[in-house]
Formats: structure tokens, C-alpha cells, sequence
């Protein structure tokens, strides 16, 4: 059976992949950093494109990979997935390895996916979630229908990357689901060390030679992999301890938001068992790994495939 006209997307991103001067460089250094096993059907998909796991002919297109350019209304749909955007970066590693091990990414993450969608058409079915979809200012969320509803799950992504984190927790706390002790609001940052740049390690202030020296015999260690040791950059973020660094930029945050709402003439920092106090809110003390939802810190070199930073923090709140 001939497979269908519509493999013009495919041929979109390959065009997009080749047409990015930094791409080549990007796939001999994703290669490299990937557990070797998976290298050859890596480079097949960086190859070709098609994340299929059979043999089996494709019908249609994956409606999910397309759109209209941003800056033309009711424009023609077309591959709209920028060249350094590919499925394994998706989804993490981690729980992809533990769900089912082979050698194939795309068998992997295959799998993994089609059960994810499996489990979801389930609880769907069974009605045992609900949804509510809103376009609109989350800053204006008290305007939108269904103003009584409560949730177990709200989850906020890296909004307190542009909304002040005290802020935002004001705007959702009155929705999370009080009669559920284990009912969470989880925050995240991505982007806090530019407000802390000494909390990375490309501006480490001790990157002296015995420092260097010590992560690299730390990660060597750990990965057994030289060129690991050697990277000086994300791989070092596992093991730099900058928690002291994070902890005082989130009580910064709820400084600065008491003296917006001048609501305290102090003019010392709140301590971290404080903070949410006004929002009833408890912050789970995630340096101390009590988070239980998502990690507070990933681990980098267990997630090559998916890419991460390393600079990812995740905080969950709960009532009180």
C-alpha cells in the first residue's frame, strides 16, 4: 500500500533542520551526549523525520505538529515545530527507561506515549477528570466561568517567571481544593539564576583549577564518562550546591511583594517556613526532598535525551 500524499510536513521539518546553520553542530553534540545505545535510531530520526515505531503505513498528518505562522491570521497551516524541537526532549527519560528499556528512542517513546493516551482516554471515560479551558488573562482568573470550582492539580508552569511568585499564589490559592489534604499548587522557574548569577556554574565565583579539578573527578564518578568531566557546564549543575542561593531569592520575592502591598515595615528577608503563610500556603521544603509530585531538582545526567538545563526548580504548596 502506497503511503499517502501527505508526508509534506516530514519534508517541512527536514527543510527547517537543514536550513538551521546550528543544527549540525546541535545533533554531534546530542549524540554524544546520549547513552550510546541510542545513538543510530537518533540519528535516523534526525535523518528522515518520521517518528514511527512499525512498518505500517501512515493514513494522515499529525495535526498536533502543524499551525499557522504567528503573525498571519486564519493563515494555511504548515510544520510549525522549530528545528531544535524533537520528541525526546518532550518527556522525561527517566520515567520513558523505567516504563520500558530498548535500545530504539522511538520504540521507547512510542510506547510510552500510546500508554499515557491510553490511561488518559480511561479516566476520560470514566469521567473521572473534568476540564476547563480558558483563553484569557490568567492575571483575571476571578472573571472566568465556574468561579466556585476547586482543584486538586494546579499546575502553573514557569509563570512565576514573569509574575511575581507571591502574586501568583494569591491569584490561585482560593482555587486549590481545600478538602483534600494532598490537594497542590506547584510553581516553577526556569530562568532564577539570571536574578542569581552566581548560582550557575558559568559564573561560579570559585572556578579556580582545584574546583574544576574537584567536579570533574565528582562527575567522572558518577558517569564514567570523560567527555562528562570535562563539559564544565550542565553536567557540573547536578552537583553545584546552590540552594542557599535559591532559598534567598524566593524570600526576596515575598519581600518585595510586602513592601508593594506595604504590608510589613520589616526590612529583613521573611524566613522560608514563612512564606505563603497569608495565602495559607505551605511551601514543601523541597531541599529536603519532600516534594511528592515532581522532583524539586532534576537530575541532569539521567536525562541526557531529554535535554534539560539543570536550572529547573519545581515547588509544590499545600493548604494549611
Amino acid at each position: 500500500m502506497a503511503r499517502p500524499a501527505g508526508c509534506r510536513y516530514i519534508k517541512h521539518s527536514k527543510a527547517a533542520m537543514n536550513a538551521d546553520s546550528g543544527s549540525f553542530v546541535g545533533k554531534i553534540n546530542y549524540y554524544t551526549c546520549i547513552p550510546q545505545e541510542h545513538v543510530r535510531t537518533a540519528q535516523k530520526y534526525m535523518e528522515d523525520g518520521i517518528f514511527q515505531r512499525t512498518q505500517n503505513c501512515s493514513y494522515a498528518e499529525n495535526p498536533t505538529l502543524t499551525g499557522p505562522h504567528y503573525l498571519i491570521k486564519n493563515g494555511p497551516f504548515t510544520y510549525c515545530c522549530p528545528s531544535y524541537v524533537f520528541p525526546f526532549i518532550g518527556w522525561d527519560y527517566a520515567e520513558v527507561k523505567k516504563f520500558k528499556h530498548t535500545k530504539s528512542l522511538v520504540i521507547m517513546y512510542g510506547n510510552y506515549i500510546e500508554s499515557k493516551l491510553d490511561s488518559f482516554k480511561e479516566k476520560l471515560s470514566s469521567k473521572q477528570v473534568s476540564f476547563d479551558i480558558i483563553l484569557g488573562d490568567c492575571m483575571k482568573i476571578e472573571e472566568f466561568p465556574n468561579k466556585e470550582m476547586t482543584y486538586d492539580r494546579i499546575l502553573t508552569s514557569n509563570l512565576m517567571d514573569y509574575i511575581l511568585l507571591p502574586e501568583l499564589l494569591r491569584i490561585c490559592y482560593g482555587k486549590l481544593n481545600r478538602d483534600n489534604p494532598y490537594a497542590t499548587l506547584i510553581t516553577e522557574s526556569l530562568n532564577w539564576v539570571d536574578f542569581c548569577p552566581d548560582a550557575d556554574v558559568s559564573m561560579m565565583s570559585f572556578t579556580t583549577p582545584a574546583q574544576t579539578t574537584h567536579f570533574s573527578r565528582i562527575v567522572m564518578q558518577d558517569t564514567n564518562n570523560p567527555v562528562f568531566a570535562n563539559d564544565g557546564g550542565t553536567t557540573f549543575r547536578e552537583y553545584l550546591d546552590n540552594s542557599r542561593e535559591l532559598e534567598d531569592y524566593l524570600r526576596a520575592l515575598f519581600y518585595v511583594y510586602h513592601k508593594r502591598q506595604e504590608t510589613s515595615n520589616s526590612s529583613k528577608l521573611p524566613i522560608l517556613k514563612e512564606l505563603g503563610n497569608e495565602f495559607q500556603l505551605r511551601l514543601r521544603d523541597g531541599f529536603r526532598n519532600e516534594n511528592r509530585i515532581v522532583f524539586f531538582k532534576q537530575a541532569v545526567n539521567r536525562r541526557r535525551v531529554t535535554m534539560i538545563t539543570g536550572l529547573e526548580r519545581y515547588m509544590e504548596w499545600v493548604a494549611t
